[in-house]
């Protein structure tokens, strides 16, 4: 899949602009306020329904205007696709080739990785967010993966209710056998995940870099369903005094470790730079399960990065289409497009 046109209007401080890009390397570049990450974040928006920041669609329309209008061209294989998002008033609406769908429809055409370059320590040093990225990287190569997310999270909202104002029911057991299936498949898809991950990094040969699952159950019950329900049964004491539920995939920790260090002790640039690594060995590995990459969007792809380490990822890529921001230009990128503010 391939983006090689962008039209967008009436979002944030963008009032109109219409970009084309480029198949592989393309800069977005300019000073702050000029919109760079309102670019990134309308193609966010697009594949996922929802922004990457912590926002309502009202924030995202400038004052005065009363929607935002976003029209995408994607090249996918030989066919030419458009995408079409827009949000009149507070619903957002999405058009595959003129046909309204839902975003799940669209990723089937556009698939976006985002790196944020100011929430990639979140993610290395918060064991929550550290999940949620791994989450989504398993939901990229294993359709099944958000369903088992959606019914244990579900299920386990029950349970936590029942814990917390009536911790001695009966109905407790009927939550644990669903949260033991669900979960017992979801430790299961991390495991596969995290070795064919792994394997990628191996792959790039560049780096001696891994990622660590910790489950919060023994290695004893992973993956199976009697082993957890069991083991669930058993911390019951230990959850109605705390009145919620303390094992399970909603405990689970991953780390990224040069060597035996973990990534959090390392210097930022180092962090950046091994967290990207991580993201590109998750796009070879998406590529070889879905048989086309990715679009990999970086905000700010310098930021926080000498130019050895600079220089050191570039030449990490794949031939993979990239668009990046930054405040300053760089003839290494196959494209440039200078961004300046709108009057």
């Amino acid at each position: 899949m391939i983006v090689h046109g962008l039209k967008i209007a009436g979002f944030r401080n963008i009032r109109g602009r219409n970009l084309e890009f480029g198949s592989e390397k393309n800069l977005i570049f300019g000073r702050n306020g000029a919109g760079k990450t309102s670019i990134i974040e309308s193609m966010f928006v697009t594949a996922f329904g929802k922004s990457f920041l912590n926002v309502t669609l009202d924030d995202m329309i400038p004052r005065g205007d009363s929607r935002f209008d976003f029209q995408l061209g994607i090249d996918q294989g030989q066919n030419r696709r458009e995408i079409r998002c827009f949000s009149p008033g507070k619903r957002l609406h999405i058009e595959l080739d003129k046909r309204r769908v839902q975003t799940t429809k669209v990723r089937d055409v556009f698939y976006p990785v985002f790196f944020s370059s100011t929430a990639f320590m979140l993610e290395i040093e918060s064991v929550p967010h550290m999940r949620r990225m791994v989450n989504r990287f398993i939901c990229g190569v294993d359709s099944l993966y958000i369903r088992y997310i959606l019914s244990y999270n579900q299920a386990l909202k029950q349970k936590n209710h029942l814990l917390r104002f009536r911790p001695q029911t009966t109905e407790i057991s009927g939550w644990n056998q669903v949260l033991s299936e669900m979960g017992a498949r979801i430790m299961n898809a991390r495991r596969v995940f995290v070795d064919e991950l792994n394997r990628e990094i191996r792959n790039q040969g560049k780096v001696e870099m891994k990622l660590v699952y910790s489950p919060s159950v023994s290695v004893e019950v992973q993956g199976e369903t009697k082993g957890f329900c069991a083991e669930l049964a058993r911390v019951y004491p230990i959850e109605s005094r705390y009145r919620r539920s303390v094992i399970g995939p909603h405990r689970d920790r991953f780390d990224i470790q040069l060597g035996d260090v973990s990534l959090k002790y390392h210097s930022s640039g180092e962090k950046k730079l091994h967290l990207l690594l991580a993201y590109i060995a998750f796009i070879q590995l998406y590529q070889k399960v879905n048989r086309e990459y990715p679009v990999f969007l970086v905000d700010d792809y310098d930021t926080a990065m000498d130019k050895q380490n600079v220089g050191f990822f570039m030449d990490t890529y794949p031939d993979i289409q990239v668009i990046a921001t930054s405040v300053n230009p760089n003839g290494r990128f196959d494209r440039q497009i200078e961004l300046a503010r709108e009057n």
